[in-house]
């Protein structure tokens, strides 16, 4: 076993917290592979959906390294990190129970419906199938960031992280994007 091994298995978390603080990516590394199987059982607890467990500890943990900087140390650090998680999942229940949201239907940003196509559906697919015609009218980037967050259910931390932007950046693209796609909406149905 290296030193290194003998250290990470044996350290205490304020020992990887300081490391974290002074740049050494290994604390980052070593605390999230001993608190990912905690905060992924606590989120699935509380949801019983697997994979949403999994998106919520992700989003967790990239939001415990954002704050990391706010962790005084007056609990301990699994006592901060379940009082983050817990925090979080409240939080997403609320927004979810609040403001309903439907996913788009299975299709492709490239294959969204033609005119027939949407002559033919129900008046709540309709709308669906406008709106993802429409998609098509907006900006490569616009559209594509619309689909991860509506059709494939990414959450603003996952898209910051994968689009290397601030989380206001995010909001900011997202509210600038429907509000083109709603104007293309009510030309359309005008």
């Amino acid at each position: 076993m290296s030193f290194a091994s003998t250290v990470s298995a044996t350290a205490k978390d304020e020992y990887w917290i300081e490391q974290y603080r002074r740049g050494n990516r290994e604390g980052m590394s070593v605390l999230y592979q001993r608190y990912f199987p905690k905060v992924y059982h606590k989120c699935l607890s509380l949801c019983r959906d697997a994979d949403q467990a999994f998106d919520l500890a992700q989003d967790i943990l990239l939001k415990a390294f954002d704050r990391l900087h706010t962790f005084c140390g007056k609990a301990s650090f699994s006592t901060w990190l379940y009082t983050l998680t817990y925090n979080h999942y409240r939080d997403v229940y609320r927004k979810a129970k609040r403001l309903p949201v439907s996913r788009l239907g299975a299709y492709g940003p490239d294959d969204a419906p033609d005119a027939e196509t949407v002559a033919e559906t129900g008046e709540s697919e309709r709308t669906e199938a406008t709106m993802l015609a429409l998609l098509n009218k907006l900006p490569d980037a616009e559209k594509t960031l619309l689909l991860l967050k509506y059709r494939d259910g990414e959450s603003i931390e996952h898209l910051r992280g994968q689009l290397r932007l601030s989380t206001g950046a995010i909001k900011m693209r997202l509210k600038r994007a429907r509000t083109k796609l709603n104007q293309l909406y009510a030309r359309a149905v005008a």
